[in-house]
């Protein structure tokens, strides 16, 4: 599957996402573009160039329709061109349905045609999953939503290029602790992360009024298809502020509840016991829905205890109920790291703190990768671990 491809199937399951989340005009729109990418792409496959004369789209569908009428069916197709002419490129008045419920269920229900169909053609690995936009969950839905706009988000730094610290007051405004995140990536790019030569930075979370944490991520090179959004599949070494402190701590996205059962086995090891032994201050914590701390213990008082062994089986049982209904995974249990209440914070001080997660993270991926025979890309090791 081309890289091109690839993002078609990613923004066809973005419209049908934003169809579920109620904003079907916005999904009206990306289809309509995504509609006329699908025959320009079916159109290239056969070695049919693109006319210059008239209707591009019409005379297309008559061109497929010629070669294959069984896998291009003139009249469906032409039909999906008219909603997508008549209900978004050239919808003139339809947008005042709104003041009509009747009407504006009509036009609702044109566009979730135009957005089955390319999501069908473009992304059949989640159609074929879901079927129909009403039965995706709200939250892959969201996920969904972000697959696409973490791409277009701003990412330029407007703060201080000679800023070296986080202040207290910079956690009333999560936007502008976004600003530190993004600066904090170029210091560990210029820092630390050259000696981890097959570690590498996500895209740092978005932001807005509803956000309740900003999170910058590193994680092992992995082979996708952009090498962004890694950390909602795996594990990862992480930064969190939220308004009331920074975490700098082990991490799991969203999607990676196979990673999850992998550590709930590391933390029972004398490995993990040895490396918070040696490194003192590290919590183990719980988060409910991204980042709310609902408990954080002293991890050398808490390891081994039965209550530790109590709350690894629970979480255990949980995974296994999320993993078996492929629900997306909003919370996490005994993570390991450092939480700081809000306070004025170096850029050095994070840098060091994180360099400490990243050597039990890469401990973690390397016992995954011997002892559970995981596939785990660690070409390289730094020294000493």
């Amino acid at each position: 599957m081309t890289e091109t491809s690839n993002w078609c199937g990613r923004c066809a399951f973005y419209a049908a996402s934003l169809l579920r989340l109620g904003n079907f005009i916005d999904a009206g729109f990306v289809a309509a573009v995504l509609f006329e990418k699908y025959l320009e792409d079916e159109m290239g496959r056969h070695g049919l160039q693109r006319s210059c004369n008239g209707d591009f789209i019409c005379n297309a569908i008559d061109e497929l329709a010629r070669i294959n009428p069984s896998r291009y069916p003139s009249t469906k197709l032409h039909e999906i061109r008219k909603i997508r002419n008549r209900c978004v490129i050239h919808a003139d008045n339809a947008f005042q349905c709104y003041n009509d419920p009747e009407a504006k269920e009509g036009l609702k229900g044109q566009i979730s045609r135009l957005v089955q169909f390319v999501w069908q053609k473009l992304d059949p690995v989640t159609f074929n999953r879901y079927l129909a936009p009403d039965r995706i969950p709200l939250l892959q839905a969201d996920y969904g939503l972000m697959a696409v706009r973490e791409f277009f988000q701003n990412d330029e730094i407007e703060i201080s290029p000679h800023e070296s610290q986080i202040h207290q007051d910079d956690f009333e405004d999560l936007m502008h602790m976004r600003k530190h995140f993004l600066q904090l990536t170029g210091v560990l790019n210029q820092g630390v992360l050259r000696d981890y030569p097959n570690l590498e930075l996500d895209i740092v979370s978005t932001v807005d009024e509803t956000s309740g944490y900003v999170w910058l991520a590193a994680n092992l090179r992995k082979n996708s298809d952009d090498h962004l959004r890694d950390r909602i599949r795996q594990a990862s070494a992480s930064v969190i502020a939220t308004p009331l402190d920074v975490r700098i701590s082990m991490k799991f996205g969203g999607e990676a509840p196979s990673f999850r059962d992998d550590y709930y086995s590391f933390l029972k090891t004398p490995e993990f016991s040895d490396f918070v032994g040696r490194n003192e201050g590290l919590q183990l914590f719980d988060v409910d829905w991204y980042s709310s701390i609902i408990k954080s213990v002293p991890a050398s008082e808490h390891l081994g205890s039965d209550e530790f062994h109590q709350a690894l089986r629970a979480a255990r049982l949980r995974l296994k109920t999320y993993a078996e209904a492929r629900r997306i995974i909003s919370w996490d249990r005994l993570l390991t790291g450092y939480v700081i209440s809000r306070q004025t914070l170096s850029y050095a001080s994070i840098v060091e703190k994180l360099q400490v997660i990243i050597e039990i993270y890469y401990r973690f991926e390397r016992y995954r990768r011997d002892q559970l025979g995981r596939e785990a890309p660690l070409a390289w090791l730094p020294a000493g671990i």
